[in-house]
């Protein structure tokens, strides 16, 4: 096989000259560590391990994984499968009968490859319930919140939908079967025998020794709600203890270095005298291959990178990010750790792979002018909403070049005279009819759309109709809402749970957002009954059905 990826010391001093221009020495760092046919050829950290009491990061620092948690779980599962303790067609409530009826038809196959349908915990307690992380929920509150879901997002093995519920339900089926704690499962499976001697799980408080690395946020993580701290980004400057506390198993709850987790990559891709091939094919069986190309198998993602066959995981959890990245064909395997958010694993991992294979970054390509930036474009600058779907877009004019935005996230370069695109083909056309209210139809893979223009200010309407407490009863959540002079404001009555106490501007009627890296953008809407304000439902744009629970105000009827 023609390889693509070749040793060159040339390539190593790049690495680490990139390296040292992203990491400073007295900010958080980073440790990468990277093995070529079975040998590792590079191992180093970069920048601070703590800030408080200057420590330096190095390549045994122990830093949280993440999602990356997942592959671990996955790993378990498949000894367990190899076994025959456990079969992707066991049943959920078999191990677990105390599982809600709402289980019934859930398998473990379902889990594994993230078809089960079940609430992602994280989007139902961080979310809408508005616990935060520097009080968390334990492990008992994040299985209640599943139990109390109800139902199904969609029928078990129809769709793909990332799923944090479904690995920390895995955990819970291995604790059952084997009747032992996971953590010293895993220990005794997985850890040792790979000589994995900087990892711990977190499924009961660990030691905190040297080694064990702070992560890092670019906002204050006090227990109060991050949006209040990024109204005015201009005050808020340097880095910020993260002081992470999750004891959420399964699905996240695992600390290593970047040198454990090297090893456990070249275990599962490059070769092991360990793992028998048996369980590494269980590792990489997909279900279900996505429209971007990739399949997930036992807590792994399985596609082609940079033209390049590639098995791995990501993850990101407050203050840090982490990439495991295996690219088989090649012999090559990279483990990239961060303890800051600001600075992502897995574009270390890309600097990585860029550097090996000899391929240049292309130059950041400029916006696509207008030579004659249309009047009719100009006039369409700012807000839209689609009701149906709740996703949002923003016109957004820099100079004389437009862009687009959609759900907050990254701008697109828009060109035409009307309608105008995208580079990957989205199409916007205005609607005709009032210049007051202009509204748009966004086509997307042939799915046409339309969204409704807003302002955000809502200076002088009456927000007092939207007063009251309202309680979501799966969710063992109550809210306040209270008037404010250009929105309404959501106020958890449970103090440690104030990561949705927010303040919400108006967009169409009945509809409010709120607009933030953390979660991104929230959006609720106050639904009617009999004319009367009887309820309001958390809106998304990902599909993960948030929409299913309501907040029914006290002395209204549910709709």
């Amino acid at each position: 096989m023609n390889q693509r990826i070749h040793l060159d010391p040339k390539s190593l001093n790049a690495i680490d000259k990139a390296m040292a221009n992203r990491i400073h020495d007295q900010d958080p760092g980073a440790s990468v560590a990277v093995s070529f046919h079975g040998e590792t050829v590079l191992a180093k950290a970069y920048g601070r391990a703590q800030l408080e009491v200057p420590r330096a990061l190095t390549i045994h620092s122990v830093l949280d994984a993440g999602s990356v948690m997942k592959t671990l779980t996955g790993l378990a599962i498949a000894l367990l499968e190899n076994e025959g303790v456990l079969s992707g067609e066991t049943r959920l409530r078999d191990v677990l009968p105390e599982f809600p009826d709402y289980g019934d038809a859930l398998r473990m196959t379902h889990l594994l490859h993230h078809e089960s349908g079940l609430r992602n915990y994280t989007v139902l307690l961080y979310y809408m319930a508005g616990w935060h992380e520097q009080a968390p929920p334990s492990p008992d509150d994040v299985y209640e919140a599943i139990c109390c879901a109800g139902s199904l997002s969609f029928e078990p093995g129809t769709t793909y939908e990332y799923c944090d519920s479904n690995y920390f339900l895995l955990a819970q089926m291995i604790e059952r079967v084997t009747q032992r704690r996971f953590g010293a499962f895993v220990e005794e499976r997985i850890l040792t025998p790979l000589g994995l001697i900087d990892s711990a799980i977190l499924d009961y408080p660990p030691p905190q020794t040297e080694g064990w690395a702070e992560g890092y946020l670019r906002y204050p993580s006090e227990l109060r709600s991050p949006y209040e701290y990024r109204t005015d980004t201009s005050s808020v400057t340097g880095f910020f203890p993260a002081r992470l506390a999750y004891r959420h198993i399964g699905a996240e709850g695992w600390r290593t270095s970047a040198v454990d987790l090297l090893v456990l990559g070249r275990n599962l891709a490059e070769q092991s005298d360990v793992l028998s091939d048996a369980v590494r094919e269980r590792m990489v069986k997909v279900q279900r291959w996505r429209e971007d190309g990739f399949g997930y198998g036992h807590g792994l993602n399985i596609g082609t990178h940079r033209g390049m066959r590639y098995v791995g995981h990501s993850g990101e959890i407050q203050g840090f990010t982490t990439t495991l990245a295996c690219l088989p064909d090649e012999a090559l395997t990279i483990a990239c750790m961060t303890n800051r958010q600001d600075v992502c694993a897995w574009t270390l991992r890309d600097l990585v792979i860029d550097a090996f294979s000899g391929r240049r970054r292309s130059a950041k390509r400029g916006h696509k002018g207008l030579d004659s930036p249309p009047t009719a474009l100009d006039e369409l600058v700012g807000f839209y909403l689609n009701p149906i779907s709740a996703s949002f877009l923003e016109i957004i004019k820099t100079g004389d070049s437009f862009e687009v935005s959609f759900n907050a996230g990254a701008v697109l370069p828009l060109s035409g005279d009307g309608p105008w695109w995208t580079e990957d083909e989205i199409r916007i056309i205005r609607l005709p009819g009032s210049h007051d209210q202009p509204s748009l139809i966004v086509q997307m893979h042939d799915v046409a759309s339309e969204y409704v223009a807003f302002s955000s200010q809502g200076e002088g309407e009456d927000f007092q109709v939207y007063e009251g407490t309202y309680t979501c009863e799966a969710l063992n959540a109550v809210f306040v809402v209270s008037a404010a002079e250009r929105g309404v404001r959501l106020t958890n009555v449970e103090p440690r749970r104030p990561s949705m106490n927010l303040f919400y501007s108006p967009t169409i009627r009945d509809f409010f957002w709120s607009q933030d890296p953390h979660p991104e953008l929230s959006q609720i809407q106050f639904l009617r009954g009999e004319g009367h304000v009887s309820a309001f439902i958390y809106r998304d744009y990902d599909g993960d059905r948030r929409e299913s629970f309501q907040f029914v105000k006290q002395d209204a009827e549910c709709l």
